[in-house]
């Protein structure tokens, strides 16, 4: 009996979890990998508490493992869509930040990012990733579909995060003042709002000392940032003449205290409120006034 031959393979065609992207979807991915390369960085080096440091390094590692796919080509059917909705979320979310007046946001750790700059990124990276998804599987007679709706659903997110992310707080005008902090529930510290003007912080620091009389060096900083540490062991604790130091945490740790050598007055920040601040922060102070020349 003639045995029958076997049926020829199906063919295989193109492998659906890789495919070379266009190099502007490569660049836009590289991108997102450096975002949260830096981030990641950023979390290990400052050691930021609670559960909003969690939540960074969860967001940051989201984003460089998306990134790493579009610009590796894995998955690009998915990973490419995936990532143009994370970029209009992170968009969003830059447009709090702009709205609200910041002038840093964090979105590459600690390199120098003000959120307009990143909003324009994001959405170009947005643009470069969904539009040509997005007209493709519009349904006829219909203005989008689902894609469409993720991408309204990322907006709308990326706007509560940044809400969260970007509190409002008091604007830089000549009305800023001790009592006003003091009333906030949460306080964004930025130097440069402070320079030439009394150093408004000082009722809000717990500590045995008098800062608003003779020279000061301020440092604020947080007891399990490695990047504080380091600093203050390779001379953020000099001081210039007759300058007196005083170390101000973020929250108070029983058992921290200065490295060897550093002869400072330790303190700490008031604990009922939420206080969001680059660390470590200095501030030279001339009987209680911020020194512009620092």
């Amino acid at each position: 009996m003639e045995v029958p031959p076997p049926p020829d393979p199906a063919p295989s065609g193109p492998k659906k979890w890789y495919r070379p992207s266009s190099p502007v979807a490569r660049g836009f991915g590289a991108f997102l990998c450096l975002a949260g390369g830096l981030k990641l960085y950023q979390i290990y080096d400052t050691s930021p508490e609670g559960i909003e440091g969690t939540f960074a390094a969860v967001g940051a590692s989201i984003e460089l493992i998306l990134g790493g796919a579009v610009l590796l080509g894995l998955w690009p059917a998915a990973s490419e869509r995936a990532a143009g909705l994370l970029y209009l979320l992170l968009a969003a979310t830059a447009l709090i930040g702009t709205n609200r007046g910041y002038s840093e946001c964090g979105c590459l750790g600690d390199v120098p990012s003000p959120p307009w700059l990143l909003a324009l990124v994001d959405f170009a990276g947005a643009g470069a990733l969904l539009w040509r998804p997005l007209v493709a599987e519009r349904p006829p007679g219909k203005p989008f579909g689902l894609l469409g709706g993720a991408c309204l659903g990322a907006f709308f997110v990326g706007t509560a995060i940044g809400s969260i992310v970007f509190p409002l707080y008091i604007p830089q005008t000549s009305n800023l003042d001790a009592a006003r902090i003091a009333a906030a529930k949460s306080f964004t510290i930025e130097k440069p709002r402070f320079l030439g003007r009394p150093f408004y912080l000082i009722p809000s620091i717990h500590i045995d000392a008098d800062l608003t009389k003779g020279r000061w060096k301020v440092i604020l900083t947080r007891a399990g940032c490695r990047r504080c540490n380091r600093r203050l062991r390779s001379g953020l604790c000099r001081t210039e003449g007759d300058e007196r130091l005083a170390i101000v945490l973020l929250h108070d740790q029983a058992g921290w205290k200065p490295p060897e050598g550093c002869q400072a007055v330790v303190g700490r920040l008031d604990p009922e409120k939420t206080w969001d601040f680059q660390a470590p922060m200095t501030f030279r102070l001339d009987d209680g006034r911020v020194l512009r020349d620092d």
